[in-house]
């Protein structure tokens, strides 16, 4: 829904509006380890964070249950492309994927060792995502393979965004990339 927001951070602390942001409420979350990342598909919305902690809610945030994690690395983004195929960045080259709504999770292969921040969803099978060392990377089977998609900038890119034709990543020393959608 375009007038739920979900944002998560320190502590385990998860909030949510229903109306488009003009207030918000605490949801129980069931950690305390700082959370990083969240992300929404309809009604179901996955949050991750420190030490491989992976939440899921089927009811737009109002109730979390505590997903096993394949990985312990830090967690920091998560996207879905649809009901079923999402993926969840971290550190150390970590990328998950599910293709069952965020129920169950898998390791995905990906040539970069970097931390991956911000993964963008195109559709069910393809996503984008930056890493800290300046690199896109690809995968066009929702998530379970990914490959370079752009030379090293040689410098780290910290978040990515991407509408219908045009993307923004920005990174360290005030580095801008546009990206043109393939």
């Amino acid at each position: 829904s375009r007038s739920l927001f979900v944002a998560v951070g320190y502590s385990g602390t998860i909030i949510r509006s229903t109306n488009t942001g003009l207030s918000f409420s605490v949801q129980t979350s069931g950690t305390t380890v700082t959370l990083r990342g969240v992300g929404c598909y309809s009604s179901t919305c996955v949050a991750v964070g420190s030490s491989g902690t992976i939440l899921r809610s089927t009811n737009s945030g109002s109730s979390w249950l505590k997903i096993t994690s394949p990985k312990t690395n830090t967690l920091y983004g998560v996207a879905f492309g649809s009901t079923t195929s999402g993926v969840i960045v971290g550190s150390s080259g970590t990328v998950l994927y599910t293709s069952d709504g965020g129920r169950t999770w898998k390791v995905g292969t990906t040539p970069s060792t970097y931390t991956m921040y911000s993964p963008v969803a195109i559709d069910s099978q393809r996503y984008l995502l930056v890493d800290s060392n300046g690199r896109f990377l690809a995968s066009a089977n929702g998530g379970k393979d990914w490959t370079f998609h752009s030379p090293s900038l040689s410098t780290g890119l910290y978040s990515f965004t991407l509408n219908a034709s045009l993307g923004m990543a920005v990174g360290s020393y005030a580095t801008q990339v546009l990206y043109t959608k393939p």
